[in-house]
């Protein structure tokens, strides 16, 4: 069963600064989902994470070209979130701020979870 839920998406996407068209929008959001559902089954990755990832990881985006700390910020929305939109561990959520943060940044160096959002 998906941690995310339709009312969730809708609260996540009504607060974004971006048009709801743009590149890194709620489409953009849906194809990283289905994207990151089929990574994690092949790596293993902690699901909950990749699914949150998905939908956060740009959710704190002012602009579709450069936004440096777009990333972070959404990391720490995510932060903001938890326990009245979703649930999971300390750890689950060192993971979720992990991948939001540096999700731009390229690196290849991480938990396999951290790897696949």
């Amino acid at each position: 069963m998906s941690v995310i839920t339709k009312p969730m998406l809708e609260m996540i996407r009504d607060q974004s600064t971006l048009s709801r068209y743009g590149h890194h929008s709620l489409d953009h959001w849906v194809r990283v989902l289905a994207n990151g559902r089929k990574l994690a089954e092949r790596t293993g990755a902690n699901l909950q994470v990749v699914e949150l990832f998905a939908v956060f990881h740009d959710s704190r985006r002012f602009n579709e070209g450069f936004d440096p700390e777009h990333g972070a910020q959404g990391g720490q929305f995510a932060y903001q979130m938890r326990g009245i939109w979703f649930d999971i561990s300390d750890s689950e959520m060192e993971l979720l701020v992990e991948a939001c943060e540096f999700h731009s940044d390229g690196f290849t160096e991480a938990d396999i979870t951290v790897r696949t959002c």
